[in-house]
């Protein structure tokens, strides 16, 4: 079972995105609606699109729930009924996800880390971490398929943070990291470097896996990352962001460019939109560029943003659309 799964991985999950071009729901040449809109049940949460709206998946009681948004109206689910799911994370070019299931041991607790791809409704297991500390749960997972890299943040019931690196035949290997907490992770798709925010607000990089470093001493928020492989960072001045600095990790820090904001700003609501565009959410129900005088609305309050869509939430409906400019 071990050398299927890693088979799998190695040749179908995290293969170059060209190969899968003609599974692509919406191609170029027949772009996703402009709107889709469905109904979710209640005390749903960690509602996400694929990558182009073509599937549905939310949680609710540690089922993970999967739609075809065709056929969302349909209210039946799609594919395989995944139940004990702790976390979930959909791949950021395919319609294909990673999910996590805990088993709960009278010394210890095992995560195992699963493969799901939507188009062949197979699912396969990629490998497990074991011997962690009781009550600790998957709070994060970041994906590269390009480099083919997979990164696992493990929260603790003592209180820590564990990084895992998973590379392509499915290897995990810990990774030492000198900080009790990471707030916020994010990893470039052209090289293996991931970078985190730490609960004393220094960013680190860790390069390859290997050696954790400092991007600097000072104290700032991660923003993310754009398509270029671009690092945003706010330099804090106590909760609230006053300029934004931006670039690539093989220059240092002092050389990026930056961008003075009109007002501070919580950097929670500061986030790369589409074409790497910054903007600002705005009451939790808009976007306002940074950089431009436009705005991105839509029915109801912001729950799910990424650089190509964006949702909302209004009571049992959530409408997903692309993120275009308003004047």
């Amino acid at each position: 079972m071990q050398i299927i799964s890693l088979y799998y991985v190695n040749n179908y999950f995290l293969a170059d995105k060209s190969t899968f071009m003609s599974e692509k729901v919406y191609s170029e040449t027949k772009e996703m609606p402009k709107n889709i809109a469905f109904k979710v049940p209640k005390n749903t949460s960690n509602i996400q699109p694929s990558y182009d709206g073509s599937y549905i998946a939310y949680m609710k009681n540690h089922n993970l729930i999967i739609y075809k948004s065709s056929t969302s109206k349909d209210n039946k689910p799609y594919g395989l009924g995944i139940d004990n799911v702790d976390y979930y994370k959909w791949l950021p070019d395919r319609n294909r996800l990673l999910y996590t299931q805990i088993e709960h041991r009278r010394l210890s607790d095992k995560i195992t880390i699963n493969a799901y791809y939507l188009d062949s409704n197979k699912k396969q297991t990629v490998n497990s971490i074991t011997y962690l500390p009781r009550n600790s749960s998957v709070s994060d997972i970041e994906v590269s398929p390009l480099t083919n890299m997979i990164y696992i943040k493990v929260s603790g019931g003592d209180g820590y943070d564990r990084l895992y690196q998973i590379n392509i035949m499915g290897t995990i290997k810990k990774i030492w990291t000198p900080v009790r907490k990471i707030i916020k992770m994010r990893e470039t798709q052209e090289t293996d470097n991931l970078v985190y925010q730490s609960s004393n607000n220094i960013i680190h990089v860790i390069r390859d896996g290997k050696e954790d470093t400092y991007l600097s001493y000072n104290k700032y928020a991660l923003i993310g990352i754009d398509s270029k492989d671009r690092v945003y960072l706010g330099r804090l001045n106590g909760t609230e962001i006053t300029k934004i600095y931006y670039g690539y990790l093989d220059k240092p820090l002092k050389l990026w460019n930056t961008i003075t904001l009109p007002k501070p700003l919580n950097p929670d609501n500061v986030v790369i939109g589409n074409g790497d565009n910054l903007y600002s959410i705005q009451n939790g129900k808009e976007l306002k560029g940074i950089k431009e005088n436009t705005v991105v609305s839509g029915p109801g309050s912001i729950m799910y943003l990424d650089n190509k869509l964006i949702a909302f939430r209004n009571a049992d409906t959530v409408v997903i659309k692309k993120i275009q400019r308003y004047n």
